[in-house]
């Protein structure tokens, strides 16, 4: 039986910084772990990361110089998403991304049963939400 889940992801990732902090991308690849694991399973669905998963600029720059030069942070990341497929799969993905993927510790998986949608064919990563 195809059924629908709703997840939201709450953890740590660390972040690589890549450039000044004002700037900083942090390669979390939470949502890329997740797409990989859904498509693995043949499930459709989406994922996207949220205002979490964003290192926060620094105004000082003596400050963005320090931090700098540290090789990661570590920052809160919210990810979200639906999946689709049969009730094994889906079982499998939650189980995979309550674990998390390498470099990040998942504090709490929220799921929730949705209505099916006929009109994936797919699993897609989305772009970042701001909330």
């Amino acid at each position: 039986m195809v059924k629908r889940v709703s997840f939201m992801v709450h953890g740590q990732v660390q972040a690589f910084i890549s450039g000044t902090i004002d700037n900083a991308v942090m390669l979390t690849k939470s949502s890329k772990f997740t797409h990989q694991k859904a498509t693995e399973y043949g499930l459709t669905g989406w994922v996207r990361n949220t205002e979490g998963g964003k290192v926060p600029p620094f105004a000082d720059p003596a400050r963005d110089r320090a931090i700098r030069s540290l090789q990661n942070l570590w920052c809160i990341a919210q990810v979200e998403g639906e999946a689709q497929g049969d009730e094994d799969s889906l079982k499998k993905l939650l189980a995979d991304i309550n674990r998390g993927p390498t470099y990040a510790h998942v504090v709490k998986l929220e799921k929730s049963e949705k209505d099916t949608d006929g009109s994936e064919t797919s699993f897609k990563i989305e772009k970042t939400v701001r909330k």
